[in-house]
């Protein structure tokens, strides 16, 4: 059985993926919150209120110094140069599909990490690769945040929304009153 950890931030996509993934029979889930900052708490209750009731177990991880070093200093860095720095590429790449991660795998046994992100992939059977396509809604799409993702990092990871419309998802969660 699959076991597949849920990225949750306490937000609609989050929850819809959980939704959508608990409908699934096959598969064995865990949920994660990511604590970012010192203002994270309103967050974090919700999201405590949220895997309690879809039952499943919760691990929080505290990120605020990786946060801290590799988004908020190098958007920093970068803005005092005078470039325009894109913290949510970082952040994909070095926090949610980096740190994150690693911990969903390693420290809580997932085979595979699931986001909120509108994106889909395509995973070729015939070898390793996976392919990054744009969301069915391409008014929500988020592909363009993800192109920094390496093939290990895209082998390791579900994005459960790219299929549907954002419409779709709050029909999916408003009977859901965490």
């Amino acid at each position: 059985m699959t076991k597949i950890v849920v990225a949750l931030s306490g937000g609609v996509d989050s929850l819809g993926t959980a939704l959508i993934l608990k409908k699934k029979a096959d598969c064995d889930m865990s949920a994660v919150f990511m604590r970012l900052d010192d203002q994270s708490q309103v967050q974090e209750k919700r999201v405590k209120k949220i895997s309690h009731r879809l039952g499943l177990p919760l691990r929080i991880i505290d990120l605020r110094q990786e946060f801290q070093k590799k988004v908020i200093d190098y958007f920093l860095k970068e803005y005092k140069e005078g470039r325009t720095p894109n913290p949510c590429v970082v952040c994909n790449k070095e926090i949610k599909f980096g740190v994150l991660l690693k911990e969903s795998i390693k420290a809580l046994n997932g085979d595979l990490l699931a986001t909120g992100h509108y994106a889909r992939l395509a995973k070729e059977e015939q070898s390793t690769k996976a392919r990054l396509f744009r969301a069915k809604d391409k008014v929500k799409d988020q592909s363009y945040f993800l192109w920094q993702l390496s093939q290990e990092q895209l082998k390791h990871i579900i994005f459960p929304l790219g299929d549907y419309f954002k419409k779709e998802i709050k029909g999916l969660i408003s009977q859901f009153n965490p």
